[in-house]
C-alpha cells in the first residue's frame, strides 16, 4: 500500500520549492499533505536539496487529526548547507489517529539558500 503526494525527479510531476529571497530570517513556509485515514506504523520517504550559505532548516511534522486530538509533533529536522545534490530521507513513525504530514522550511540568516523537496511517498510499515 503506497500513498504519494507531490511528484517527482522524473520531470513529469511537481516538487516543493522554498525560496528564501525577500523573506525575513526565521520566516516559515509550509506544504501540507492530504489527511490520511490510516493508523499504525508508516514509512515516509522523500528527497531534499538544501544548498546555500546561511540556509535555514527543513522540518517534517506529523499532525494527528481526530475528534479528541489535533496535535503536531516533529518527525525529522535538518539545518544548514547539505551540498549541491539531492539526498534521500526515510522517517518511520507510528500513529493511532488520522494524520497529515507537514513539510516546513525555515529561512536562515541569508537569502542565499533554497530548499526543495521531491518524490514524497508514504508506505504502510516501518522503513528499511
Amino acid at each position: 500500500f503506497r500513498l504519494t503526494f507531490s511528484l517527482d525527479t522524473t520531470f513529469s510531476g511537481r516538487f516543493l520549492f522554498i525560496e528564501a529571497t525577500h523573506k525575513a530570517p526565521g520566516k516559515k513556509a509550509r506544504g501540507f499533505s492530504p489527511v490520511y485515514n490510516t493508523t499504525g506504523q508508516h514509512c515516509l520517504t522523500f528527497y531534499y536539496h538544501m544548498r546555500g550559505k546561511g540556509i535555514g532548516s527543513l522540518n517534517v511534522h506529523l499532525r494527528t487529526v481526530g475528534m479528541v486530538t489535533n496535535n503536531v509533533r516533529t518527525l525529522w529536522s535538518l539545518s544548514g548547507h547539505q551540498g549541491n545534490r539531492w539526498l534521500r530521507a526515510e522517517v518511520s513513525f507510528n500513529t493511532t489517529a488520522n494524520f497529515q504530514v507537514i513539510f516546513e522550511g525555515v529561512r536562515g540568516n541569508s537569502s542565499r539558500g533554497d530548499i526543495a523537496i521531491d518524490d514524497m511517498t508514504l508506505d504502510i510499515g516501518s522503513c528499511g
